[in-house]
């Protein structure tokens, strides 16, 4: 038994806003999509899926289930009165420490970084301020692997490098440098004209749509001692109760896992777990860990031809 379960971030105005260069999903592209998937798919909620996994239930051979993360306001602004107008439910994933802190990911600093300079320049800054450290900077790219499904070697170069592979104190300060002469000076600005509020969560919420954990810091979670693991869980889980679901799903931050992690949302109830492994859901494997597809992986025209 297998479902579709396509995976969003970025749904909005792109071409004509101030970062065309933003790596998303055009809000009229958006309406397509829902429409085409209407026509070839039964677009089905987290619910249903639950159901099928936990008790049996039925779910149609072609099931679809619709999923967004990180917690933008492009949800609300344009991907809810899309949902609204054909009457689907789809499944929304913020990160706690954006919602209720106005805090920037610095995931989403590195998307505007990179929608707002070359990334050939900015790869030029991260060598010349490894460089000043004393440690070649040459050595990260002999080792890192640079194939991506959608971005270019350099892209991957600067997401590989303020992601991870630096030391966090050092690329956290790399990335505040770089948002702050590219993109803003005020975070906290920017960040209450991208994140949801926490009234937008409990209305979309009250309209039947599911909230799940996307943790409360989006860390990469195998980085991370179990205890860290368990103080990030229990945050975010302690929010999720406070909006009434009933069901508990989380979404891994960056789709980063490892056996604590899932061993620490078995012991919290967590039912449903949402990764970044590209295909469909196997609802018989473990349902802590359900593959997905991309939005890029489908037609963005509601008049393309039926998949074969």
């Amino acid at each position: 038994m297998q479902a579709t379960i396509v995976m969003y971030h970025y749904v909005r105005p792109i071409k004509n806003s101030r970062f065309p260069g933003i790596k998303g999903l055009e809000a009229s592209d958006f309406e397509e999509q829902v429409s085409y998937f209407k026509k070839h798919n039964a677009i089905v909620s987290l619910n249903d899926v639950y159901d099928a996994i936990y008790s049996g239930g039925a779910l149609h051979p072609n099931a679809l289930l619709l999923t967004f993360d990180d917690g933008y306001l492009d949800h609300y602004q344009y991907a809810l009165p899309v949902l609204e107008k054909h009457k689907i439910k789809g499944c929304f994933y913020p990160p706690l420490c954006a919602v209720r802190e106005r805090k920037m990911l610095s995931v989403n600093k590195i998307h505007f970084i990179l929608s707002s300079a070359p990334a050939a320049e900015i790869a030029a800054f991260i060598n010349q301020e490894i460089d000043k450290t004393g440690k070649p900077s040459a050595r990260y790219l002999a080792n890192l692997d640079l194939s991506s499904r959608f971005d270019t070697k350099e892209v991957i170069y600067v997401k590989r490098m303020l992601q991870r592979e630096l030391p966090e104190d050092f690329r956290e300060k790399l990335i505040t440098q770089l948002f702050a002469r590219y993109v803003s000076q005020d975070e906290k600005a920017f960040a209450e004209q991208l994140y949801l509020s926490e009234a937008q969560i409990k209305e979309m919420k009250s309209l039947g749509h599911h909230i799940g954990s996307h943790g409360s810091r989006h860390y990469w979670l195998s980085r991370l001692t179990s205890d860290e693991q368990r103080k990030d869980i229990a945050q975010t889980k302690d929010f999720l109760m406070g909006l009434g679901e009933q069901i508990l799903s989380f979404c891994y931050p960056y789709g980063d896992y490892n056996d604590d992690t899932l061993n620490i949302l078995k012991e919290f109830n967590f039912s449903i777990g949402l990764s970044t492994k590209l295909g469909a859901a196997d609802l018989k494997g473990n349902p802590l860990t359900l593959a997905r597809f991309d939005t890029n992986d489908f037609p963005k025209d509601k008049n393309a031809p039926a998949p074969r």
